[in-house]
């Protein structure tokens, strides 16, 4: 997956076509940009952004917090409430793969005077604004991407992760759903524009 560092402006006015504050939006990026609001303490948060997520590296953590949008009929998370649930949802499907990896799902609190907090496993205090997906962090020259390019990726891991792979979707519940709804979800989650730009 390709990211991009960004950092908010305030010449931005709107997010998406969402109900939400820009600028609660704002603050929530500017905080969660801070090295010392993290409970592991890191000297430093690299802040990326995906096309659904920011994520932040806090170089033991990721912590990825979705963008208020609404792609499409599958991709919303325009509300809190839609947001907590598609956190817990990606934690409970990609545990199935990556238990290690995908630890929890925590709140970002805010109290009555506005600051904001990270959610514990404590009492909350205050109100919640939003929700986080805790991962273990993987080191950056371990991606697929990076071993194709120096090298190191040889034929004994591949046939390693499709073993993995073929064992688990032997074994996954099967979703009833017809052939063309298949595709028809494909066609709005693809951004063919994009994919033309790679080919």
């Amino acid at each position: 997956m390709h990211f991009k560092e960004k950092y908010v402006s305030r010449s931005e006015k709107s997010y998406g076509n969402t109900s939400e504050s820009f600028y609660l939006l704002s603050e929530k990026l500017s905080f969660l940009k801070s090295p010392g609001i993290w409970p592991e303490k890191p000297d430093h948060v690299i802040a990326r952004e995906t096309h659904m997520s920011w994520v932040f590296l806090t170089g033991i953590y990721t912590w990825k917090l979705k963008k208020p949008i609404k792609l499409n009929s599958i991709l919303d998370f325009s509300t809190l409430e839609k947001r907590e649930y598609c956190c817990r949802e990606e934690l409970r499907l990609n545990r199935r793969l990556a238990p290690d990896i995908y630890l929890d799902v925590v709140p970002l609190v805010r109290d009555i005077q506005g600051r904001f907090s990270i959610g514990g496993a404590g009492e909350i205090r205050g109100e919640i604004v939003d929700w986080l997906v805790r991962m273990k962090q993987l080191p950056a020259d371990a991606t697929l991407q990076v071993r194709l390019e120096n090298g190191s990726l040889d034929e004994q891991d591949i046939k390693a992760v499709a073993a993995t792979l073929i064992r688990f979707f032997e074994t996954a519940e099967r979703a009833e759903i017809m052939p063309q709804e298949y595709i028809n979800r494909f066609k709005e989650t693809i951004d063919y524009r994009t994919l033309c730009k790679r080919l």
